[in-house]
């Protein structure tokens, strides 16, 4: 049996023109047949679905529904879909069955596993005591979580902390299950090799909301288990890079300011899609 996996991230549905009711099940009918056109089992979204918690909860119940006995979704949380549309501990405590750390992909000996990752300032490329600590975590707190949480530097790293023990113990629970192969789906960035260099306050100030080299060490940790790793935010094609035996893909649909700055000849969000899609294929 052949099992295949589509992945998606960083649609930005309602920046890339999806402003109605209409659109964006028009956009969902579109993710529907190309799920079905690509033969997929399993179709995963990598976060940033949407700034408008009504979008991302219409988009997930309307492919949920219309994927039915066909491909099963999968997705986990960006900055942008966290914005001010979940509460802490939603975020730190998922329930939904879709969701990609309640819910991995296993199949035979290989299994596709994830969360949504998140950021702890370590990118910063600056020590503590030069780094405006105060604008830093007042930027965080202006824009995550609906219940006003408003976190501390350490409660960062402990959010980073928590997901790397679930992942950790997740992992191990599989390799117990006789799992050979995983692959990791999350949002943030894991490994420095794909920052900017830092050139100015700026680069720094944005680097420190990438990711955490955290995740880049647990995932190594685990090396010779953890093949790809697939992963969005930076809205750069990064490709596939090889790194200390793991591969790590970064190919985000992104937004349209972007697509007009590279030069792409189609600049819309359906053909950015469909450009975008990765597709896992495993023999079981």
């Amino acid at each position: 049996m052949t099992v295949r996996i589509g992945i998606l991230s960083d649609q930005h549905i309602n920046v890339n023109g999806i402003d109605s009711l209409m659109k964006l099940a028009n956009y969902g009918d579109f993710l529907v047949d190309l799920a079905l056109t690509q033969q997929l089992n399993y179709l995963v979204l990598l976060g940033d679905i949407s700034w408008d918690k009504k979008q991302i909860d219409w988009l997930l119940d309307h492919l949920t529904k219309k994927l039915t006995g066909y491909c099963e979704l999968r997705y986990v949380l960006g900055n942008h879909d966290l914005s001010q549309n979940y509460t802490l501990d939603e975020f730190l405590y998922p329930q939904d069955s879709r969701h990609l750390s309640v819910s991995p992909i296993v199949t035979h000996d290989k299994a596709f596993v994830g969360f949504d990752g998140f950021f702890d300032f370590s990118w910063s490329g600056l020590p503590p005591s030069q780094m405006n600590q105060e604008r830093v975590l007042r930027y965080a707190n202006e824009r995550y979580f609906s219940d006003g949480s408003k976190l501390t530097r350490d409660d960062y790293q402990f959010i980073v902390n928590q997901q790397l023990t679930t992942f950790e113990t997740q992992v191990n629970s599989l390799l117990g299950k006789g799992i050979k192969t995983i692959a990791v789906g999350m949002h943030f960035v894991p490994h420095a090799a794909f920052l900017k260099p830092v050139d100015s306050d700026q680069t720094a100030f944005k680097n420190a909301y990438m990711g955490s080299e955290k995740y880049g060490t647990a995932i190594e940790h685990f090396n010779g288990l953890v093949t790809d790793v697939y992963f969005g935010h930076t809205h750069r094609r990064l490709g596939h890079q090889l790194i200390n035996d793991v591969t790590y893909h970064c190919v985000p649909v992104g937004i349209q300011r972007s697509w007009t700055l590279h030069g792409f000849k189609e600049t819309d969000l359906v053909a950015q899609t469909r450009q975008t899609l990765q597709i896992i294929e495993w023999n079981s």
